[in-house]
């Protein structure tokens, strides 16, 4: 192949289309049960609390103007609704607490009282001291 011209020599190429390449390389390729990759990405984005972030409350002003100093308004009466809330639950609590104190104390308070009462009044065979 040296000795032919250059012209000659590009014209002698094995593979001259598509077809031709994919019958040269058919043989070389191997089949097998590999399953392809795929990739995929997935954002989120969370956002917890009583405020919208100021990226959405900015969007909320700029479509109903006002809208921002009214969802501040309703988060300050949610916030003003919640405490007086656990107020009163803090009271009802405490009110519990101490009526059962009261109420423990009266169980100890009125069988001492009442076995005081029967010894002074000479029935002391009803009362059994340990």
């Amino acid at each position: 192949m040296e000795n032919m011209p250059k012209k000659n020599r590009e014209n002698k190429s094995p593979i001259s289309n598509k077809n031709d390449m994919a019958k040269v390389f058919e043989g070389n390729i191997r089949k097998t049960d590999e399953i392809p990759v795929v990739a995929s990405a997935t954002a989120i984005k969370y956002h917890s609390g009583p405020l919208p972030e100021a990226s959405e409350l900015e969007a909320y002003e700029h479509i109903l103007p006002g809208a921002a100093d009214r969802i501040f308004n309703l988060v300050e009466a949610q916030a003003k609704h919640r405490q007086e809330e656990e107020k009163s639950i803090v009271k009802t609590d405490n009110f519990i607490s101490i009526c059962g104190l009261m109420f423990g104390f009266l169980s100890f308070l009125l069988p001492l009282l009442l076995s005081v009462f029967l010894i002074v009044n000479g029935h002391g065979e009803y009362v059994k001291w340990f």
